[in-house]
C-alpha cells in the first residue's frame, strides 16, 4: 500500500532538485561569462533559482494541505488567531485579579 502523499512529496521534492541545477547552471555561467549580458543572465537565473527553491514547495505544501490539517482560522483563508493581545490577556486575567485581592482583604 502506497502514501497518498508520496507523490506530492516527490514533487516537491522534484522543484527543489530543478531548482538547485539551475542555480548551479547560473553560477556557471557566470563564471565562465566574459561579457556583461551573459554574466547579468547568470545572476538573473541564480536568483530566479533561490526564488523558486524559496516559494514553489511551500505555494504547493498549502495548496495540497488537506481540511483536516488546518486550524479553523486558517481554513477560511485567515491567518489564524495569532498570540493574544495584552488588552485581551488583562481583561482575561482581571476577574482572577479581583478573585486574589478579595481573598487578601
Amino acid at each position: 500500500m502506497t502514501d497518498p502523499a508520496f507523490p506530492r512529496w516527490l514533487a516537491m521534492t522534484g522543484v527543489r532538485v530543478v531548482a538547485a541545477f539551475g542555480g548551479m547552471l547560473g553560477v556557471v555561467l557566470l563564471g565562465k561569462a566574459r561579457d556583461l549580458p551573459t554574466q547579468a543572465l547568470g545572476v538573473a537565473i541564480v536568483i530566479a533559482a533561490l526564488w523558486v527553491m524559496a516559494t514553489v514547495p511551500r505555494a504547493l505544501a498549502r495548496r495540497w494541505r488537506s481540511e483536516n490539517d488546518m486550524a479553523p482560522s486558517t481554513a477560511e483563508g485567515g491567518l489564524g488567531e495569532g498570540p493574544p493581545r495584552a488588552e485581551t490577556l488583562g481583561e482575561t486575567l482581571s476577574p482572577l485579579r479581583d478573585a486574589e485581592r478579595e481573598q487578601k482583604s
